[in-house]
C-alpha cells in the first residue's frame, strides 16, 4: 500500500480533523476504526483505521475475492498515511451496508450449526470456531463463497473476531466487514 507522510498527529487527532472536514460524526466506531458517511455519495462510507495487520490481511484477501458475496465492496484501494511519529493511519472507501439484527445473526449461526452437525461436529451458534472447524467449513460447506471465506479464516483463526459488530448486510446477504482482531 502506498505510504504518504502527513502532519504530526495521532489517529484520534486525524479522525477528529476528518470529522471536521466531512462535517459529520462517525456513525460507526470501534477500538481501531471510525466509519463516516461519504460527504457526496450516500451509498459510500469512509473507514479510517489505525494500523491493523489483521484488517490489512483481510483487505488484501478481499481484493483477490471481489466476487465473493460475503465480502464488502471497496472503491479503489486503501490508502495508508504515516505521521511524523511513524503511526500508520489507513483510509478506505466502501459500500454502505446496513446493520445486522440479532435475528439475522441467529439465523446465520443456525445454518452453520446445521452444516457442522451434518459433518458430525457439534458447535454453538456464536460463529467462534477453531482451526479444525474452519477447515471443515472450508472443505464441506455447500456455499463456495463461504468455503473460500472459511479457508481464509482457517489460516487466520487465531485472530478471529467474528461478532455482530463486525458483520453487516447487503440486502439480505450477510457481509463480514472486519473478521480479524
Amino acid at each position: 500500500m502506498p505510504v504518504s507522510i502527513v502532519t504530526a498527529e495521532h489517529y484520534r487527532d486525524y479522525v477528529e480533523r476528518l470529522v471536521r472536514l466531512l462535517g459529520r460524526k462517525p456513525f460507526g466506531q470501534g477500538a481501531y476504526a471510525s466509519v463516516f458517511q461519504h460527504p457526496t455519495y450516500p451509498n459510500i462510507v469512509v473507514k479510517v483505521y489505525r494500523k491493523d495487520r489483521g484488517y490489512e490481511a483481510y483487505l488484501a484477501w478481499c481484493a483477490k475475492n471481489k466476487r465473493n458475496k460475503y465480502v464488502p465492496k471497496f472503491i479503489g484501494k486503501a490508502r495508508v498515511f504515516r505521521d511524523s511519529d511513524h503511526n500508520y493511519i489507513g483510509v478506505v472507501f466502501m459500500e454502505k451496508l446496513t446493520s445486522l439484527t440479532q435475528r439475522d445473526l441467529l439465523t446465520f449461526g443456525r445454518s452453520i450449526q446445521k452444516t457442522m452437525k451434518d459433518l458430525g461436529d457439534e458447535v454453538s451458534g456464536d460463529l467462534h470456531f477453531d482451526r479444525d472447524e474452519w477447515s471443515l467449513l472450508a472443505v464441506h460447506h455447500p456455499d463456495p463463497d463461504l468455503r473460500a471465506f472459511s479457508a481464509f479464516m482457517r489460516e487466520n483463526w487465531e485472530q478471529e473476531d467474528i461478532k455482530r459488530d463486525n458483520l453487516m448486510k447487503r440486502g439480505d446477504q450477510l457481509v463480514f466487514i472486519d473478521p480479524l482482531g
